[in-house]
């Protein structure tokens, strides 16, 4: 039977032990070399590497981060093409920079600045053909 269902006495006399003084020095050592420390087995931890895989076990996470993948191709993709675009426009004179003064209250000299892009109605083409 086990000893949680039997009587507090019964388990002591079967521990050879006293409830009031415990175990006697020389019975604690005889029991330390019979049985070895009270103690669980302690399991080594897994590496953080591993724990850090193991996140990407979860089909969630393997779907959140191919789709920022795919976005960070069609971002580099896009932007290589806008740029294209952007310089074929240029060469075309299609995009004008509008150079304008402002001035300020005070009779201060105007100063200069630059506005980027500005396109116009009609490109160097259309011009042509009129």
């Amino acid at each position: 039977m086990e000893p949680y269902r039997r009587a507090a006495s019964e388990v002591l006399a079967d521990l050879r032990t006293d409830a009031h003084r415990g175990l006697a020095a020389s019975e604690a050592h005889s029991r330390l070399e019979q049985y070895g420390w009270n103690g669980l087995a302690v399991e080594k931890p897994a590496p953080g590497w591993r724990k850090f895989l193991a996140q990407f076990q979860d089909v969630l996470v393997i779907l959140l981060l191919s789709s920022r993948v795919v976005i960070l191709i069609l971002t580099i993709v896009i932007g290589v093409v806008a740029g294209e675009v952007v310089a074929a426009m240029n060469a075309d004179g299609v995009w004008q920079a509008n150079v304008c003064e402002a001035g300020v209250m005070r009779d201060v000299e105007p100063h200069r600045c630059l506005v980027l892009p500005r396109l116009s109605l009609l490109s160097s083409k259309s011009k042509d053909r009129s």
